[in-house]
Protein backbone atom coordinates (compact mmCIF):
# COMPACT_ATOMS: atom_id res chain seq x y z
CA UNK A 1 0.00 0.00 0.00
CA UNK A 2 2.64 2.66 0.77
CA UNK A 3 4.55 2.10 -2.56
CA UNK A 4 1.62 2.75 -4.40
CA UNK A 5 0.65 5.55 -2.48
CA UNK A 6 4.17 7.11 -3.24
CA UNK A 7 3.41 6.73 -6.58
CA UNK A 8 0.73 8.38 -6.72
CA UNK A 9 1.26 11.75 -4.48
CA UNK A 10 0.04 14.21 -6.57
CA UNK A 11 -2.17 12.34 -8.42
CA UNK A 12 -4.65 11.82 -5.96
CA UNK A 13 -6.00 13.55 -2.89
CA UNK A 14 -7.03 11.39 -0.27
CA UNK A 15 -7.83 7.32 0.24
CA UNK A 16 -10.89 6.00 1.60
CA UNK A 17 -10.83 2.83 3.85
CA UNK A 18 -14.15 1.33 2.78
CA UNK A 19 -15.37 -2.00 2.19
CA UNK A 20 -17.10 -4.63 4.59
CA UNK A 21 -15.97 -3.15 7.73
CA UNK A 22 -12.62 -1.51 7.81
CA UNK A 23 -12.38 -1.09 11.34
CA UNK A 24 -12.25 -4.60 11.62
CA UNK A 25 -8.88 -5.01 10.34
CA UNK A 26 -5.82 -4.78 12.47
CA UNK A 27 -3.95 -3.26 10.38
CA UNK A 28 -5.98 -0.25 9.40
CA UNK A 29 -4.23 2.21 11.96
CA UNK A 30 -0.95 1.35 10.41
CA UNK A 31 -2.35 2.02 7.35
CA UNK A 32 -3.80 5.08 8.22
CA UNK A 33 -1.16 6.94 9.94
CA UNK A 34 0.79 5.75 6.52
CA UNK A 35 -1.33 7.44 4.42
CA UNK A 36 -1.83 10.07 6.55
CA UNK A 37 2.37 11.13 6.57
CA UNK A 38 2.30 10.79 3.19
CA UNK A 39 -0.18 13.56 2.51
CA UNK A 40 -3.14 12.14 1.86
CA UNK A 41 -6.62 13.28 3.37
CA UNK A 42 -8.41 9.94 4.76
CA UNK A 43 -11.58 9.47 4.91
CA UNK A 44 -13.51 5.67 6.34
CA UNK A 45 -16.61 4.17 5.76
CA UNK A 46 -18.33 2.55 8.39
CA UNK A 47 -20.94 1.19 10.13
CA UNK A 48 -19.95 2.61 13.47
CA UNK A 49 -20.65 -0.82 15.14
CA UNK A 50 -16.87 -0.90 16.64
CA UNK A 51 -16.13 2.76 18.25
CA UNK A 52 -13.37 1.81 20.27
CA UNK A 53 -11.57 1.16 16.85
CA UNK A 54 -13.15 4.70 15.27
CA UNK A 55 -11.86 6.54 18.18
CA UNK A 56 -8.01 5.10 17.87
CA UNK A 57 -8.46 6.46 13.98
CA UNK A 58 -10.42 9.71 14.52
CA UNK A 59 -6.89 11.80 15.07
CA UNK A 60 -5.95 11.08 11.15
CA UNK A 61 -9.59 10.93 9.92
CA UNK A 62 -10.67 13.86 7.22
CA UNK A 63 -14.25 12.51 6.18
CA UNK A 64 -16.24 9.66 7.43
CA UNK A 65 -19.20 7.86 5.91
CA UNK A 66 -21.55 6.31 8.73
CA UNK A 67 -24.07 3.77 7.97
CA UNK A 68 -27.15 3.98 9.91
CA UNK A 69 -29.78 0.94 8.86
CA UNK A 70 -32.46 1.87 10.24
CA UNK A 71 -34.37 3.99 13.19
CA UNK A 72 -31.98 3.16 16.60
CA UNK A 73 -34.62 2.84 18.53
CA UNK A 74 -36.06 -0.46 16.59
CA UNK A 75 -33.55 -2.27 17.67
CA UNK A 76 -35.72 -5.52 16.03
CA UNK A 77 -36.16 -3.40 12.94
CA UNK A 78 -32.18 -2.93 12.78
CA UNK A 79 -31.44 -6.48 13.19
CA UNK A 80 -33.74 -7.22 10.21
CA UNK A 81 -32.19 -5.14 7.78
CA UNK A 82 -28.58 -6.01 8.92
CA UNK A 83 -29.45 -9.71 9.33
CA UNK A 84 -27.58 -10.61 12.45
CA UNK A 85 -27.23 -9.21 16.23
CA UNK A 86 -26.49 -5.53 16.40
CA UNK A 87 -25.25 -3.67 19.36
CA UNK A 88 -27.19 -0.42 18.43
CA UNK A 89 -25.39 1.13 21.54
CA UNK A 90 -22.27 0.85 19.91
CA UNK A 91 -23.47 3.05 17.02
CA UNK A 92 -25.10 5.50 18.87
CA UNK A 93 -21.92 5.68 20.53
CA UNK A 94 -19.97 6.17 17.13
CA UNK A 95 -22.36 8.64 16.10
CA UNK A 96 -21.84 10.74 19.14
CA UNK A 97 -18.03 10.63 18.78
CA UNK A 98 -18.43 11.58 14.99
CA UNK A 99 -20.54 14.84 16.42
CA UNK A 100 -17.94 15.72 18.94
CA UNK A 101 -14.73 15.79 17.02
CA UNK A 102 -15.87 18.61 14.36
CA UNK A 103 -14.63 16.04 10.99
CA UNK A 104 -17.00 16.20 8.51
CA UNK A 105 -19.00 13.46 8.28
CA UNK A 106 -22.16 12.30 6.64
CA UNK A 107 -24.94 9.40 7.63
CA UNK A 108 -26.35 7.44 5.15
CA UNK A 109 -29.08 4.71 4.84
CA UNK A 110 -29.60 2.17 1.80
CA UNK A 111 -33.09 1.45 1.70
CA UNK A 112 -35.67 -0.81 0.35
CA UNK A 113 -39.40 -0.72 0.90
CA UNK A 114 -39.31 -4.33 1.59
CA UNK A 115 -37.21 -3.09 5.24
CA UNK A 116 -37.88 0.41 5.89
CA UNK A 117 -41.24 2.00 4.96
CA UNK A 118 -41.06 5.85 4.57
CA UNK A 119 -43.03 6.36 8.14
CA UNK A 120 -39.45 4.78 9.33
CA UNK A 121 -37.30 6.52 7.06
CA UNK A 122 -38.82 9.66 8.77
CA UNK A 123 -38.61 8.57 12.03
CA UNK A 124 -34.95 7.69 11.26
CA UNK A 125 -34.74 11.07 10.04
CA UNK A 126 -35.99 13.19 13.00
CA UNK A 127 -33.53 11.08 15.43
CA UNK A 128 -30.47 11.88 13.51
CA UNK A 129 -31.89 15.44 12.86
CA UNK A 130 -32.45 15.72 16.94
CA UNK A 131 -29.20 14.41 17.50
CA UNK A 132 -27.83 17.31 15.49
CA UNK A 133 -26.45 15.48 12.39
CA UNK A 134 -26.31 18.14 9.33
CA UNK A 135 -25.46 15.81 6.38
CA UNK A 136 -27.53 12.98 5.58
CA UNK A 137 -27.78 10.94 2.61
CA UNK A 138 -30.73 8.64 1.65
CA UNK A 139 -29.41 5.73 -0.69
CA UNK A 140 -32.23 3.68 -3.07
CA UNK A 141 -31.16 -0.20 -2.89
CA UNK A 142 -29.91 -1.31 -6.18
CA UNK A 143 -30.34 -5.12 -7.05
CA UNK A 144 -26.75 -6.79 -7.39
CA UNK A 145 -25.65 -8.51 -9.96
CA UNK A 146 -27.73 -11.95 -10.57
CA UNK A 147 -24.61 -14.19 -9.82
CA UNK A 148 -23.83 -12.77 -6.41
CA UNK A 149 -27.13 -13.37 -4.50
CA UNK A 150 -29.75 -15.93 -4.98
CA UNK A 151 -32.78 -14.07 -4.06
CA UNK A 152 -32.29 -10.53 -4.37
CA UNK A 153 -34.66 -8.36 -3.31
CA UNK A 154 -37.24 -6.78 -6.21
CA UNK A 155 -36.16 -3.47 -8.05
CA UNK A 156 -37.33 -0.14 -6.17
CA UNK A 157 -39.94 2.04 -8.29
CA UNK A 158 -39.40 5.61 -8.53
CA UNK A 159 -42.24 6.46 -6.32
CA UNK A 160 -39.90 5.12 -3.34
CA UNK A 161 -40.08 7.09 -0.97
CA UNK A 162 -42.64 9.76 -2.09
CA UNK A 163 -41.80 13.14 -3.50
CA UNK A 164 -43.74 14.39 0.16
CA UNK A 165 -41.34 12.30 1.92
CA UNK A 166 -38.19 13.50 0.25
CA UNK A 167 -39.11 17.11 0.57
CA UNK A 168 -39.36 16.68 4.38
CA UNK A 169 -35.78 14.89 4.32
CA UNK A 170 -34.39 17.41 2.43
CA UNK A 171 -35.88 20.26 4.85
CA UNK A 172 -34.35 18.87 7.77
CA UNK A 173 -30.55 18.66 7.12
CA UNK A 174 -28.01 21.32 5.99
CA UNK A 175 -27.69 18.78 3.16
CA UNK A 176 -29.65 15.75 1.86
CA UNK A 177 -28.60 13.44 -0.82
CA UNK A 178 -30.67 11.13 -2.96
CA UNK A 179 -28.78 8.43 -4.86
CA UNK A 180 -30.93 6.41 -6.97
CA UNK A 181 -29.28 3.60 -9.10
Amino acid sequence: LENLLKKRIGLIDGVVFSGGEPLTDPALYEAVQTAKKLGYKIGLHTAGMYPHQLREILPFLDWVGLDIKAPLLERDLYEKVVGKRVHIEKVEESLDDLLESGIPFEVRTTAHPDYLSEEQLLALAMQLKERGVREYALQIYREPPMHTQEHPLPRVGSDYPSNEVLKQLESSFDKFTLRRP
